[in-house]
């Protein structure tokens, strides 16, 4: 159940609600369980949330965004079709940046802060870790990065997404 998972809502207004999504939880796809379902869930038992939140019309319940089952993070939700559809626009612009923190196995043997770009085309669905590209028609796919720190096996990189693929960053690492 999500209680256990300790979904942290950050701050919340009319129409909208951030929470620390963490990993090991769906945005929307098991009812009861997921983010959807938690946002609904404390809508509906706590008033003053409901009073913080409210903006008019009826809740209607929607991530603006995903983030994969396996990653954790901030995530904005909207709490009404009118609501929804403005921050769903300001992913779609790229009017919002998205940056993640990924620790990846090897050694990049670069300095700290060097950025760079992967830029490898990615089919809309992956097939596995015997093709990262996927099977099918492969479309333009960019990833910013900046290499953080170095370990003996493993390096941090920050990642920003120049494009929307599913599970990019992971494909691309």
């Amino acid at each position: 159940m999500t209680e256990n998972r300790q979904i942290v809502i950050i701050d919340a207004g009319p129409g909208w609600m951030a929470i620390d999504k963490p990993e090991g939880i769906s945005v929307h796809n098991e009812s009861g369980n997921d983010v959807v379902s938690f946002v609904a869930r404390k809508l509906k038992e706590d008033e003053n949330l409901r009073r913080l939140t409210a903006s008019g019309d009826s809740y209607t319940v929607g991530p603006a965004h995903r983030l994969d089952r396996e990653t954790s993070g901030v995530m904005i939700v909207g709490l009404n079709k009118k609501a929804l559809s403005w921050l769903a626009r300001q992913f779609e612009t790229r009017a919002v940046k998205k940056e993640y923190i990924a620790l990846v196995h090897g050694h990049f043997n670069l300095p700290h802060g060097t950025e760079f770009l992967w830029n490898y085309p990615l089919s809309p669905v992956s097939s596995g870790r015997k093709n990262i590209g996927g099977s099918g028609k492969k479309q333009e796919c960019a990833t910013h990065v900046t290499h953080l720190e170095q370990g003996e096996r493993y390096s941090l990189i920050a990642c920003e997404p120049l494009s929307g693929r599913i599970h990019q960053i992971r494909r691309h690492a």
